[in-house]
């Protein structure tokens, strides 16, 4: 008998992904079922899932990749999932979604967070929960619903993540691991449990909240419909799901403080790897959990595969290939973008801010439009490193991951031009779903993280040239986002 895997089930925002990784956290090879998706875009400025519609694109990926093993002869020892995180959804006395999946980068709640910043001490929340008050977290979301929702505030019986409500239809459970509940903006981060001054300020129960869960807390056995359809995981360890962005950093080989992550999907990050619960937050950054013992210490743009698809749609016949874009020139009258789309997260976090283009001209090219996206969000991210950089003396690598940077050479240089550093490549194409699959194997005891092999590719070497003329362009990038962003919390 082959000994027996871990699968992973990873529901991100534009896809969800189920692979098996056997005892070293190897993926196994084509044991993975893709199946892609989007969130619902509203012209209020809502971005949005479905939860029953993710519950049932997950059980067809669960379905594949039962077949493929069950075909194949393995066991099953644990089921391990990470989510996007930042996501609020209510159910009613039924259990049943009273509404959509609410994301992280859903900005109707924006209006909301000036009665939060009037109603509570927004200093101590930040410092207490790790994050400052903002639409994308819960405490603005409920304060919105309740606000202009009321009948669906009093009609909810449970607030919960997607991770939480997918894990329920199939084990039963209720629970919320530390690493999912810091990216909820409620978690006092000191004492592991939900911050009781914001469920008063909020008027939400305890009760209403799923108990919090330790990394290594999961569950055995399943729904009995879900036990018959997937007999291969009735017995396997469920553990809570994890946040995507912590797991992310731990499958790029990014598990402590020598290590930075700089991560482009959808979304974009900054991230290290730190121990403990440090007790001072760069301003502007977050401090979210990997798991009671670790801490994840950076800052997330809403925005980075998404511009470049986004100026890809806009552009149409006209956007440039790769090989287009290497040929645009760097100087100070190229044009500079704020890529803001769905409003600014670290480190201003004004959450009605958008998008801006600047320095056209009627020489602009298309290629020019697409580099200065690319350049925007590279500019924002070298802003995220230089704030987090005091507090993480020790960094001596810096490893880019993600779809965005590592499908696009360019895109890594350009990084690596910003930041001064080199950047080295990940090597794990799916680094997410092995994050999620090591950080399950630590907790069973089968391997040390320390002792894991992680795979590298090329590394970008900085031009100094180029870091120099990035300098001009962070300063030019810097002045328009003052010219057209104001009353930011955390003003640059």
């Amino acid at each position: 008998m082959s000994e027996p895997l871990v699968v992973t089930l990873d529901v991100g925002t534009s896809s969800v992904r189920a692979l098996a990784f056997d005892a070293r956290g190897i993926a196994v090879p084509g044991a993975v079922s893709h199946l892609p998706h989007a969130p619902r875009t509203t012209v209020d400025g809502g971005v949005e899932f479905d939860a029953p519609e993710v519950l049932a694109r997950c059980n067809h990926a669960m379905d594949a990749m039962h077949a493929r093993l069950l075909r194949d002869g393995r066991a099953v020892v644990a089921v391990a999932m990470d989510t996007l995180v930042g996501n609020l959804l209510a159910l009613d006395a039924d259990g049943a979604p009273l509404t959509p999946v609410f994301t992280y980068a859903d900005t109707r709640a924006a209006a909301s967070v000036a009665a939060l910043h009037r109603a509570l001490d927004s200093a101590a929340m930040y410092h207490q929960t790790g994050v400052p008050l903002h639409s994308a977290y819960w405490p603005a979301q409920m304060r919105r619903l309740r606000d202009s929702r009321p009948d669906v505030a009093a009609s909810a019986t449970r607030w919960l993540t997607l991770g939480d409500y997918l894990a329920a239809q199939w084990t039963g459970r209720h629970a919320c691991s530390y690493s999912v509940a810091s990216w909820t903006g409620m978690l006092d981060r000191f004492a592991l449990d939900w911050h009781s001054g914001l469920l008063d300020a909020l008027g939400i129960r305890r009760e209403q909240l799923s108990p919090l869960v330790a990394a290594r807390d999961t569950q055995a056995g399943m729904l009995g419909a879900y036990a018959a359809r997937w007999p291969l995981f009735k017995d396997a360890r469920w553990f809570p799901a994890v946040g995507d962005g912590a797991a992310a950093n731990i499958g790029s080989g990014c598990i402590d403080e020598t290590s930075l992550a700089v991560t482009i999907g959808t979304s974009s990050a900054v991230r290290v790897v730190v121990p403990g619960t440090p007790d001072a937050i760069p301003p502007g950054l977050w401090c979210y959990r990997v798991d009671e013992s670790r801490s994840l210490l950076g800052g997330a743009l809403s925005e980075g595969g998404s511009i470049a698809s986004w100026l890809r749609d806009v552009l149409g016949d006209a956007a440039p290939d790769e090989a287009e874009l290497a040929d645009a020139v760097l100087d100070s009258r190229a044009p500079v973008c704020l890529p803001l789309l769905a409003g600014e997260r670290a480190p201003g976090w004004h959450a009605e801010a958008r998008g801006t283009l600047g320095g056209l001209s009627l020489r602009t090219t298309p290629a020019e439009i697409m580099l200065a996206g690319l350049e925007g969000v590279a500019l924002r991210l070298g802003q995220i490193a230089n704030l987090l950089a005091p507090a993480v003396p020790g960094v001596r690598r810096v490893v880019g991951s993600g779809g965005g940077l590592l499908g696009s050479r360019l895109w890594r240089q350009i990084v690596a031009d910003v930041l001064g550093r080199p950047l080295v490549a990940s090597a794990e194409a799916e680094a997410t779903s092995r994050g999620a699959a090591l950080l399950a194997l630590e907790s069973l005891g089968t391997l040390s993280l320390a002792a894991t092999a992680f795979g590298f590719g090329d590394t970008s070497v900085p031009d100094p040239a180029r870091h120099a003329a990035y300098g001009e362009a962070a300063l030019r990038q810097m002045t328009l986002y003052r010219q057209t962003v104001s009353d930011a919390p955390f003003a640059p």
